[in-house]
Parts: structure tokens; C-alpha cells; sequence
């Protein structure tokens, strides 16, 4: 999926605490800020291992040519997965969770990294490193732009429609007790 699918989804899930989890919403700021980076940090910048991949498969020389980039780049998806954007960094996700007592960094990487690539047409092995043999292929098909747009905008509008009902509970105008345990 897209680094922007990756950053909204992951804001949703910081929307969704921020709106029901009374704990998070009564934290400090600097609380608050700790644990939304983490949550970036396993719901987007784990595919920063994708970049490294990328330029030992081609050479810098090569993607000067517009031609190599249209005919090796473009047009072949390549799809590298380590154990980071699997259940072992859900797993890395968890053990910091639980030390910091808050779900937000595990939740960041479930939703905004593992379950978006998830649903790609690609191998991905759910539970690596732990067990290797399953392989699950997505539905959306990686080079799809039209889904993966269509995908996007919806996790955009979730997103926008919880931040104004949050604004909205804040300012008083809507019932809190719907919202907040």
C-alpha cells in the first residue's frame, strides 16, 4: 500500500485513543508525543528498509536512464518484506506496549503497517519469523492505483469525520458520555 494509506491509517488509530481512551486523552503532552511517534514508527517508517532494498536491486548509474526506469522500475512491483513488517515487529510492538503500558505503538504497526500490506497482491508471511509456511496473497492489487486512491481516501474520510466529532464533543456541542468511558 502507499506511505499515505500508512500515515492515515495510523492517524485513525491515534484519532480512535484520542476519542476513547480516557487514559491517553489525560496524559501528558509529552506522554501524548512519545507515544504517537512510536506509533509512526511501527505504523510507516518500518518500510524504511524498503529504500535500502531498492538501490541494492538497481544501480544509481541505472536509474539515470528513463528507460531503465520505466522498464525495470515502473512496470515490475517489487515487494521486499522482512520480519519487521510482519508479526515480528508486531511482536517488537507488543513488548514496548506493554513496558509503556499503552496499546498505541502495537496498534499503530497492526493497523497502519500489517493490515494494509496485508490486503496488497502480494506474498506477505503473516507470522514471520515465528512460522514461515503460511503465504497469503491480498486482494488489491499492488499496481492498482484507482483501489489503493479509492483505499486511501476512505481511511482519510474515516479519519476527518472522527476529528470533527471530536472537535465537536470538546467544544460541547454533542453528548460526551456517547463518546468517552
Amino acid at each position: 500500500m502507499n506511505i499515505i494509506a500508512h500515515i492515515l491509517m495510523t492517524s485513525l488509530v491515534i484519532e480512535l485513543f484520542l476519542i476513547f481512551n480516557k487514559n491517553f486523552r489525560e496524559s501528558s503532552r509529552g506522554r501524548k508525543v512519545k507515544l504517537i511517534i512510536l506509533a509512526f514508527v511501527f505504523g510507516v517508517l518500518i518500510d524504511i528498509d524498503h529504500v535500502y532494498t531498492f538501490f541494492k536491486i538497481h544501480d544509481i548509474k541505472s536509474l539515470q536512464s528513463w528507460d531503465y526506469i520505466r522498464e525495470n522500475v515502473l512496470r515490475q512491483r517489487y515487494h521486499y518484506r522482512t520480519f519487521l513488517q510482519e508479526s515480528g515487529g508486531l511482536a517488537i510492538a507488543l513488548v514496548i506496549s506493554i513496558f509503556i503500558k499503552s496499546a498505541l505503538p502495537f496498534l499503530g504497526g497492526l493497523f497502519g503497517q500489517c493490515v494494509l500490506d496485508w490486503m496488497c497482491n502480494f506474498r506477505t508471511n503473516p507470522l514471520a519469523p515465528f512460522y514461515t509456511d503460511l503465504e497469503i496473497i491480498g486482494f488489491i492489487k499492488s499496481n492498482d492505483i484507482k483501489t489503493q486512491v479509492i483505499v486511501t481516501l476512505f481511511i482519510g474520510g474515516i479519519l476527518t469525520f472522527l476529528e470533527i466529532y471530536r472537535r465537536k464533543i470538546h467544544k460541547g456541542h454533542l453528548n460526551k458520555k456517547l463518546f468517552y468511558s
